[in-house]
């Protein structure tokens, strides 16, 4: 299954890459780190980590910024528009609404067991109630939802393909053949 997983990932990668070539950021200790267009230098990132390193960089600068919410604001468009990702935890952190606290891994198992045996829609739906609004909504034509369970994404739940995985282990759903899936994103 692990392989399933990375071949996955390889082709994501491909695509991601192919969708942001072209891009270039600042330096992350800049006051503003812009991500502006750049045919002349292409500084993408080649790996996932790379990626998620600089998601981590940014969301914590934008927690320490004494910007206005605009300004804030500004700099998490910046970042959705980089990687075509959504980030709907941390726009509502940013313009204070209030959101649930974020759910653990003990209480997702909770809520897989006791609820199983159900439709799946609402095992979906009790784990987003107990998160409250995801962390990152990504994917092009089967969307992925991300749960972190921590503010910079180091653990998360994943919701991909009528499947919630924890990093590879699949903590609810139904893979009758492994080599028709596409597995979990690589976490």
């Amino acid at each position: 299954m692990k392989k399933i997983f990375l071949i996955n990932m390889f082709v994501f990668m491909i695509g991601l890459t192919m969708l942001i070539s072209g891009c270039n950021t600042q330096n992350p200790t800049d006051e503003t780190p812009a991500v502006t267009p750049s045919p002349q230098q292409n500084t993408s990132p080649t790996s996932e980590e790379q990626m998620e390193e600089e998601i981590r960089v940014v969301f914590r600068e934008i927690r320490a910024s004494s910007k206005p919410v605009s300004g804030k604001l500004a700099m998490l468009g910046r970042l959705e528009e980089k990687y075509y990702i959504n980030f709907p935890r941390m726009r509502q952190e940013i313009t204070e609404e209030k959101n649930a606290p974020r759910i653990t891994i003990e209480t997702a198992r909770r809520i897989i067991e006791e609820n199983k045996d159900e439709e799946s829609g609402n095992v979906y739906r009790l784990l987003l109630e107990a998160h409250g609004t995801v962390d990152v909504e990504r994917g092009s034509g089967m969307t992925i939802l991300e749960l972190w369970l921590d503010d910079e994404g180091i653990e998360r739940i994943f919701i991909h393909n009528f499947n919630i995985y924890y990093g590879d282990e699949l903590l609810y759903g139904n893979i009758p053949d492994p080599a028709a899936t596409t597995g979990a994103p690589e976490s």
